[in-house]
């Protein structure tokens, strides 16, 4: 017996003294991430909100800059935190690297990152809940996992004050549920508690409006009843805020692979073409209009287009004869896209389009390969995913109902080709873009895309084929 409680006890030891190990470099790395400012946000019940930020920063090795001395220091300068330049100056004269805003709604916290650098917006997120209380709670469980790869983006102005001093500031009490408005300047000691005292008691005796049924006593049932309501009406996703750029616009290369290739065809007269690779130009632009005046589903109501030419290329058949060839390619639509969070964003899609591949001879007769001209309506699905907030990648996929093969002489549904022929396609994509600076990134990806014909031969018509795939791959890269 005494054998077996000395173990226990020197166990006991041992485990406090790891805990101490493992908490001094903790210890030791608090606030060596850099400084970041948590600005009042806008609406009732922000206290407890900003309480959970301010938490969820300190917690990850960032010194916490006030509000109190981010609206002194704004104010000695001039400036005023609800512009670009104003969190830029103030990032400069107390070194900065990041600032975290807010709008608190009924059911809703929207938060923001800032670039002290530029005061440029580096993320942001909606975190939803019934009432303050569980707003609150979200922001507590979620911030870091959301909008932390934002904080650490940050970066102070050059030229910042690195000796510039940081006053300790009591942070907004947790507790609070009612509204919350900017805090005051500095106080006598006895006043403030006075102060304090009566906001406490006035928050308490009077609710904000909305809040009552869950802060009020009601008969026994009634509460759970309206507490389940409440969770109904509230989302366990938001489609709010926008889940990328309002504006997007590339310009960059492709290279095309092309191969056409034959079935069932008795006569074996008809060969099959193929392109390794043709050299393309691209132009894409994609915006969504509503995100520049608001943050709600608007937001995420898109249009978008994008037109590749090929240029310079001569083609050769399987027996050798030499083919000018010219081939583009439009399409254009609307997109939804339904951000579930700050990383995850499907997205839907409707366009019209047309993709013309054009084969002569070199003294310009008709082809022994029939041109195609497809004209179609693309069905389109897919997501974003955003790694951190400079890098995201596109994965998609789309149906295409082919509405003409093309029917001018020379081209595959021609009278002397196959008239009665129909087809659609399949297409499906990735890319991969980084945001390089502020408005300029790059993006790369491959699309491959395939057409299946059906050619529907009637008895005395020639040439004689059942059908083919046209099949077309690119590799690309674009600026955005």
């Amino acid at each position: 017996m005494t054998l077996k409680w000395f173990g226990w006890r020197h166990l006991a030891v041992a485990a406090v003294l790891c805990m101490i190990a493992l908490d001094a470099p903790v210890a030791r790395a608090a606030g060596k991430g850099g400084r970041v400012g948590v600005v009042v946000m806008r609406g009732a019940g922000e206290g407890p909100v900003r309480a959970k930020v301010t938490t969820a920063i300190k917690a990850n090795g960032f010194q916490v800059v006030g509000a109190q001395q981010l609206d002194s220091t704004a104010s000695s300068l001039g400036v005023s935190l609800d512009s670009d330049a104003g969190f830029k100056a103030v990032a400069k004269e107390l070194n900065i690297s990041a600032f975290v805003t807010g709008e608190i709604s009924r059911k809703k916290a929207d938060l923001t990152v800032r670039n002290g650098a530029d005061g440029a917006a580096l993320g942001d997120a909606s975190f939803a809940g019934a009432n303050p209380k569980k707003i609150a709670a979200q922001v507590g469980a979620d911030f870091w996992r959301q909008l932390g790869p934002a904080v650490r983006q940050g970066k102070p102005p050059s030229g910042s004050k690195t000796k510039a001093a940081i006053a300790e500031e009591a942070p907004p009490a947790e507790a609070e549920e009612g509204g919350s408005e900017p805090p005051p300047p500095p106080e006598p000691k006895k006043k403030a508690k006075r102060v304090e005292k009566r906001a406490e008691e006035s928050a308490e005796a009077e609710p904000a409006k909305g809040e009552g049924e869950a802060e009020s006593k009601p008969a026994k049932g009634e509460a759970a009843g309206k507490e389940k309501e409440e969770e109904e009406e509230t989302p366990s996703s938001s489609f709010g805020g926008a889940a990328g750029p309002a504006l997007a616009l590339g310009v960059g290369g492709r290279a095309l692979f092309r191969r056409l290739n034959w079935h069932q065809t008795p006569m074996n007269n008809l060969p099959p073409y193929a392109l390794s690779p043709g050299p393309e130009g691209t132009v894409w632009l994609e915006t969504y209009p509503g995100a520049f005046v608001t943050k709600g589903f608007a937001a995420n109501i898109g249009v978008f287009a994008n037109f590749d030419q090929g240029f310079g290329v001569t083609s050769t058949t399987t027996d050798g004869a030499k083919l000018t060839t010219k081939f583009q390619e439009f399409t254009g639509g609307v997109k939804v896209r339904l951000p579930l969070n700050n990383m995850l964003a499907p997205y839907a899609s409707v366009a019209y389009g047309s993709q013309v591949f054009k084969l002569e001879s070199s003294n310009g007769a008709t082809s022994v390969v029939p041109s195609v001209a497809y004209r179609f309506i693309r069905l389109g699905l897919g997501t974003r995913v955003a790694f951190t907030p400079a890098a995201s990648a596109d994965i998609g996929a789309a149906f295409l109902l082919v509405t003409d093969l093309g029917k001018l002489n020379g081209y595959i549904a021609a009278a002397n080709y196959f008239p009665h022929a129909t087809a659609n396609a399949l297409d499906v994509g990735a890319s991969f873009s980084y945001r390089i600076i502020k408005l300029v990134g790059a993006r790369v990806g491959v699309d491959f895309l395939q057409y299946g014909l059906d050619f529907k031969v009637r008895p005395g018509e020639t040439p004689v084929a059942g059908g083919a795939t046209d099949r077309f791959i690119t590799v690309w890269a674009a600026s955005r």
